[in-house]
C-alpha cells in the first residue's frame, strides 16, 4: 500500500464529515468523508503542505461493485486509536486507495510494517518521499 499511496499518514479519524460522491456528480459510489488528526507524514506529494498537527479531510471509499450495498466488508475509517492512512488523491479529496485497502491499526509504540524507501522528492520537513505511483484508482471492482 505504501509504495501505490500518494499520501502516508499516521494519526487518529476524529469523525465524520459528510460525503463525497467518486466521482462528482456520477453514479459510480459516495464515499464517507472524515476528519483526521495528522501525527505524522511518511510519504506526500511534492505539491502537498501537510504537517503533524494539522486536520485534513479524508474519505473511504465505498465499493461502487456492490448493488445497494456501499460498505459490504464495513467502512475502514470507523476505527478507534492510531492508524496508518494510505490515500490517493481523487477529485480534490484524499480517499483510501480502494474500498478494501488503505487503513492499518498502529497502536502506540509499533513499528512500521513497511520500509519507507528513499526517492529525490522531499517534504517542506526536509524528510524523504516517494512519488505518488499511478496503478488502478479508487472504485475498481475487486475480483475476490
Amino acid at each position: 500500500m505504501y509504495n501505490e499511496a500518494g499520501l502516508v499518514l499516521v494519526g487518529e479519524v476524529t469523525g465524520r464529515d459528510g460525503e463525497v460522491e467518486v466521482p462528482p456528480g456520477g453514479p459510480t459510489a459516495t464515499a464517507r468523508a472524515y476528519s483526521f488528526d495528522v501525527e505524522d507524514v511518511l510519504k506526500s506529494t511534492p505539491d502537498r503542505d501537510i504537517a503533524p498537527g494539522d486536520t485534513v479531510r479524508i474519505a473511504a471509499m465505498a465499493d461502487g461493485c456492490s448493488p445497494d450495498v456501499e460498505f459490504d466488508d464495513g467502512d475502514q475509517l470507523e476505527v478507534d486509536g492510531r492508524v496508518i492512512f494510505f490515500g490517493r488523491e481523487q477529485h480534490g479529496t484524499w480517499m483510501t486507495l480502494t474500498p478494501f485497502q488503505g487503513v492499518l491499526a498502529f497502536p502506540d509504540g509499533s513499528q512500521l510494517p513497511f520500509e519507507a524507501t528513499a526517492s529525490p522528492w522531499k517534504s517542506h520537513r526536509g524528510s524523504t518521499m516517494l512519488p505518488w505511483l499511478s496503478g488502478s484508482g479508487p472504485g475498481m471492482c475487486s475480483s475476490g
